[in-house]
């Protein structure tokens, strides 16, 4: 989950996150969308879970056939799972 964000300059924003699954803290920087003109935020994925449970997010995902579905919608199920 997203705990802070911070200014880095007019184009980039750091946001601060910890795990959902394990309490790790850890950072997500975005830059500005030259499509769009806005800065992007973290997908809920990347607020949810760290770069490594990341990795076994898709795994699990994979495994339980959830694999062409939105993520997002089965981040609550792994959090909860006992893996």
């Amino acid at each position: 989950m997203i705990e802070s964000i911070k200014d880095i300059d007019i184009k980039t924003k750091k946001y601060k996150c910890k795990c959902d699954k394990t309490g790790v803290l850890y950072e997500r920087i975005k830059k500005k969308d030259l499509a769009t003109g806005e800065i992007d935020k973290p997908s809920n994925t990347e607020s949810a879970l760290c770069d490594e449970e990341i990795v076994k997010f898709k795994k699990f995902l994979k495994d339980n056939g959830h694999g062409g579905d939105c993520w997002c919608k089965f981040i609550k199920e792994y959090v909860n799972a006992s893996l």
